[in-house]
């Protein structure tokens, strides 16, 4: 089993300009930064199994569908099953002084690939297949005080061993202003803010797999001016920075922030990229910049803008551009990357889909080749409906590379070539 969003291996520098710039790379943002999981998550921090948007401090969407009242009035204790993806079970408290509540829930992702490649330079041809279990996670999530504190706490099992995500909790001042605290998805890429569970294809793209900024330690401030708008900035350990202690971190200070704008639709229909049941048409724009110091001079920034589009017909469409730049040893290194990813519903169940990504590296960090392609075609079959879609569904994509990939990128399946590259992954996947 793969430690989640670890999405690569160390950096081939056979294909490196300076092998001394693989060390480099490995410790930034761009070299694949080891982000212990997703996904992408998701209306506060739009990457989290709960839903949330960027501003944290909203109320969910999730009631409790079903109660038991303990008989001692005004103190309440309830328990019932609650929507999706809020979690599986809420338990309830309250009375005169103070009321909290604590939802439990799990996702697992069982999936199988098929690989062809071929290696630097030419040589034999390789398959390669295997059946992995890529994500199993556990979390829980809740209130403290009338909703006016929340809480969210999230690992996940990888290589045999547990690993902390996601450990934060968010004060609300009021209905504009809330402030988080502990180890959370770095507030800047669309596609890694949303949750693993509610990505289109069965992994992000190629070019989030290259330019993610992981998961952080710090603060972040969230306001949101309005009901269409709603924006965050944190100052952390520096990208990549999850499960580091004051001294084990190769960062030394980071910030980032996001701003997100609803143009038209519901934020609850912002939670994922699909179009399945989206009850009014949604059009939502966000733009982010992050900036990261190592305890030397060297230094990596992100600039990313996204547009995501769905309708009542069941059609759905995410670009997504990046502009990711280093600063190593004293010299200016510009990458930039683009995604665009379709998707129709046809039928009840039934989603096929189709993704674009590139990336394009500063001439200076490879030998031959800079520009790497993805495309991904591919199908969601959900096996529930409604709000409930995600907790069953299989995904299946083909995905071509036809210059392969510079590096491993394990969680992508992907393996380090300059020739053309086909990976075919299918993947089931059941949330509780």
């Amino acid at each position: 089993m793969q430690k989640e969003e670890t999405l690569h291996t160390p950096l081939r520098s056979a294909v490196l300009k300076r092998p001394a710039l693989a060390a480099a790379l490995a410790s930034l943002a761009i070299g694949i930064p080891a982000m212990a999981s997703d996904n992408t998550s998701t209306p506060a921090q739009p990457a989290q199994p709960t839903g949330e948007p960027v501003f944290l401090a909203q109320d969910t969407n999730g009631t409790v569908n079903g109660t038991v009242d303990n008989g001692y009035d005004p103190n309440v204790l309830r328990l019932g099953v609650i929507p999706y993806p809020q979690g599986l079970f809420e338990l309830q408290g309250s009375n005169d002084d103070f009321s909290a509540s604590m939802r439990l829930g799990a996702m697992g992702q069982f999936r199988g690939y098929l690989g062809y490649f071929e290696p630097f330079g030419g040589g034999d041809e390789e398959f390669n297949n295997a059946f992995e279990v890529s994500r199993l996670q556990v979390y829980g999530n809740g209130e403290l005080g009338a909703r006016n504190i929340r809480y969210h706490v999230q690992g996940n099992f990888a290589d045999g061993d547990f690993m902390l995500q996601d450990a934060w909790g968010v004060w609300r001042a009021n209905e504009n202003w809330g402030i988080r605290a502990g180890q959370f998805k770095n507030p800047l890429t669309r596609e890694g803010l949303v949750w693993s569970g509610h990505q289109l294809a069965t992994e992000r793209s190629l070019i989030q797999g290259f330019l993610n900024e992981g998961r952080v330690q710090g603060v972040s401030f969230m306001h949101s001016p309005g009901d269409r708008m709603r924006t965050e900035f944190a100052i952390h350990d520096g990208f990549s920075s999850e499960n580091t202690s004051f001294l084990g971190s190769d960062t030394h200070i980071g910030i980032s922030g996001r701003f997100e704008m609803l143009m038209r639709g519901l934020w609850r229909d912002y939670t994922d990229f699909t179009a399945a049941d989206t009850d009014e048409d949604l059009l939502a724009f966000g733009v982010a910049a992050g900036m990261s110091w190592e305890k030397s001079d060297d230094r990596t920034g992100l600039l990313t803008a996204d547009l995501q589009y769905e309708n009542t017909n069941g059609v759905g469409a995410f670009g997504a551009i990046y502009v990711n730049q280093l600063w190593l040893d004293g010299e200016d290194f510009f990458n930039v990357g683009a995604t665009v990813q379709v998707s129709f519903m046809t039928g009840d169940n039934f989603e096929p889909f189709v993704r674009l990504s590139l990336v394009q590296f500063d001439d200076e960090i490879l030998v031959d080749e800079d520009t790497f392609f993805e495309l991904s075609p591919g199908f969601n079959w959900y096996l529930l409906e409604g709000r409930h879609r995600h907790r069953l569904k299989l995904t299946t994509d083909l995905n071509f590379l036809p210059n392969g990939s510079p590096f491993d990128v394990s969680q992508l399946g992907y393996q380090a070539t300059d020739e053309f590259e086909v990976v075919l992954r299918s993947q089931i996947q059941l949330a509780l």
